[in-house]
């Protein structure tokens, strides 16, 4: 008996009016989601004070993004093994756990464990939204459904700063989950009944076996020790100090070994690298690395800038964000309509990316102390015209360029890849700021005492300048911007790469993909006695599960059925 894994297939065709209410159900759990990822960016002071952890705050979110990461690209597999309504439930029940968990912390460790289990959560929601999408509707269908999806992550960003500085400022920042908690779970109640969940399916546990606890194991360790030491670094710890080198060495060690768990030892592997075999795919997985650094660090640090630098409340500031995160949603379910109307998808990412790169140039050219408000907004926008012109057509792009069997997977390992992304820009970026802001306030003659210098540098993330007088103030302020303005310039080669990588990208279409011979490399992933031929993503996905079903003995039909080649090489 071969023990390969042999992995169901969960597609599912619907009428029109159930498959719209099935969408909205997921796009509910998707807004949940991303109220809860963006809702406390800009209470950050607020939290900071609240818990005495004005020197920690910014682990708020970066152990979001470490548990976001570190689930995100598991949860492909085991979508395909549990099915993916039973995942993405699990996920939006330990969001709302950790949402209520979260309205009793008192302590700064406790906000940060408590938001690292919401990243997980929120992770898999993402992940499994996504992949449930490509299970309703075919490929040429695609773009303007992950359209919407784009748009509910652009609403989430809009309404949740709105939400959680309400909260701040008439009750206090526990608010804010106390709000959380029954909204999420109504939406757990809402996917249970409205999303349906795959006909015929059978938890294998023969494949329960095969999940990739090494991958799992190495990748989380690896990361959580890298980000932990490029956050300590120059902050907590010196950079040359042993605890700095020992952590960037042991987590480097672990992210080696976790490669080489995919690609020799593990059966059912979280990210196949064969994924990366394809130039075009390789391009934009990396993409969506830098994606993840500039994105989630604007949204944290933009507010900041607005608080810290110019003095701004979080209501103003919230109202000032909905010129980008508005923008990104319009813009996100337009590209996806225009992706379904041309079938294509290049004409919409190369100016996405370019127009994202000319705004981050503007930022750091522009912003200042006194910049207008107007001119803050015209600066913002295109940044949310870019992140929305390429958000969703890079998903629907990967799975054009991808195997039917890997369609879970190549959207595990986009997410994953911009996760941590996201960690890793957070955790450089609260170091970039913090190093500069230490050094500039040493350096400059404010008249200070030690004493207060030190409780400056220790409060980088939420200064309290009500004691100092306006003179004082005002240098303070530009001290801060000094840091958050490193920030700005840490982003602009980042999405420079991205924009030049755009244009490497083979833009195939959405219509049917030719069938051309495998080259030697790619008959690599297909065991001797499967049949040698590839599903792509790109044709007729009806058509091709009515043709093709792949078994791990013979290319004998075993309904319901498509089995992922586990070869080593």
């Amino acid at each position: 008996m071969s023990s390969k894994p042999v992995l169901q297939d969960q597609i599912i065709r619907l009428p029109f009016k159930q498959l719209l209410i099935a969408f909205l159900a997921l796009a509910t759990g998707l807004l949940v989601s991303f109220l809860d990822q963006t809702s406390i960016s800009v209470i950050q002071p607020e939290i900071a004070n609240a818990l005495n952890a004005q020197n920690t705050v910014s682990w708020a979110g970066t152990s979001l993004m470490i548990g976001q990461t570190t689930f995100q690209i598991l949860s492909g597999r085991l979508s395909d093994i549990f099915n993916r309504k039973n995942l993405l439930l699990f996920s939006l029940c330990l969001l709302c756990l950790t949402q209520l968990a979260t309205c009793f912390c008192r302590t700064a460790v406790q906000l940060y464990v408590f938001r690292g289990f919401a990243g997980v959560a929120n992770g898999g929601i993402t992940s499994l939204t996504m992949i449930s999408v490509s299970d309703l509707v075919t490929l040429q269908q695609r773009g303007k459904y992950q359209g919407i999806l784009g748009s509910c992550v652009g609403l989430g960003n809009a309404i949740g700063p709105f939400v959680a500085s309400g909260f701040a400022k008439k009750v206090s920042w526990h608010g804010n989950f106390y709000f959380m908690c029954p909204l999420t779970a109504v939406v757990v109640a809402v996917v249970a009944f409205l999303v349906p969940a795959p006909p015929n399916f059978e938890v294998n546990w023969s494949n329960f076996k095969k999940i990739d606890y090494y991958g799992f194991v190495t990748s989380s360790i690896g990361i959580i020790l890298f980000l932990v030491a490029i956050s300590g670094g120059g902050n907590t710890y010196e950079w040359n100090s042993p605890i700095v080198i020992s952590l960037l060495t042991i987590g480097g060690v672990f992210l080696a070994v976790f490669v080489f768990t995919q690609w020799k030892l593990s059966s059912l592997p979280m990210m196949p690298l064969r994924v990366y075999k394809t130039p075009s795919v390789a391009i934009m997985l990396v993409q969506n690395f830098f994606f993840g650094m500039v994105y989630y660090a604007n949204i944290y640090f933009l507010p900041l800038y607005f608080q810290l630098v110019r003095g701004w409340s979080p209501i103003k500031t919230s109202c000032v964000q909905l010129c980008m995160v508005v923008t990104q949603a319009v813009v996100s379910s337009l590209t996806g309509l225009l992706i379904g109307r041309f079938q294509h998808y290049n004409f919409v990412i190369i100016p996405g990316f370019g127009v994202w790169f000319l705004a981050l140039c503007l930022q750091y050219g522009f912003f200042s102390q006194t910049l207008a408000t107007v001119a803050i907004c015209f600066i913002i926008f295109p940044m949310g015209l870019g992140a929305g012109a390429v958000f969703q057509p890079t998903i629907i792009a990967l799975q054009a360029h991808s195997r039917l069997a890997d369609r879970a997977v190549i959207i595990a390992t986009r997410n994953f890849n911009r996760s941590v992304g996201a960690a890793v820009g957070l955790a450089s970026c609260s170091a970039i700021m913090s190093n500069s802001f230490r050094a500039k306030l040493r350096s400059s003659n404010l008249g200070l005492s030690a004493a207060q210098i030190e409780q400056l540098s220790k409060h980088v993330f939420a200064l309290d300048l009500d004691q100092y007088p306006p003179e004082t103030q005002y240098k303070l302020r530009a001290i801060t911007f000094h840091g958050i303005k490193q920030v700005f310039i840490f982003h602009i080669p980042l999405m420079g790469i991205c924009f030049l990588m755009s244009f490497l990208i083979r833009d195939r279409g959405l219509g049917g993909v030719e069938k051309k011979p495998q080259k030697d490399e790619e008959k690599a992933d297909i065991s001797e006695d499967e049949p040698v031929h590839e599903l792509h993503e790109g044709s007729d996905l009806d058509h091709q599960i009515s043709q093709t079903s792949i078994t791990t003995q013979k290319p004998s039909v075993n309904a319901g059925t498509v089995s992922v080649a586990t070869s080593n090489h």
